[in-house]
């Protein structure tokens, strides 16, 4: 766990594991990456995908919030996630 303290304001970063919501699968970091982001008591996850993994019968799930895409970003508001890359 990462966590960084400034003057004004905390800010925790942590990675989470990523896995296959359907098969359970936990990734390896070479496939997929998760950072927690939370900051005012605002959470956000954040999804990398390495890799070509993800099939029409299978998708990401990382911190408790799952989607489909390489690159996903969730948050307390917007818990579907927005996919910045497919």
């Amino acid at each position: 766990m990462i966590s960084t303290t400034t003057t004004t304001q905390d800010v925790l970063a942590e990675r989470v594991p990523v896995s296959k919501v359907i098969s359970k699968e936990v990734l390896a970091d070479s496939q997929a990456e998760a950072v927690r982001i939370v900051k005012d008591q605002r959470e956000h996850v954040v999804i990398f995908c390495h890799q070509e993994l993800i099939s029409e019968v299978d998708y990401f799930e990382a911190g408790g919030y799952a989607s489909y895409g390489k690159t996903i970003v969730f948050s307390d508001d917007n818990r579907e996630g927005v996919c910045v890359q497919y």
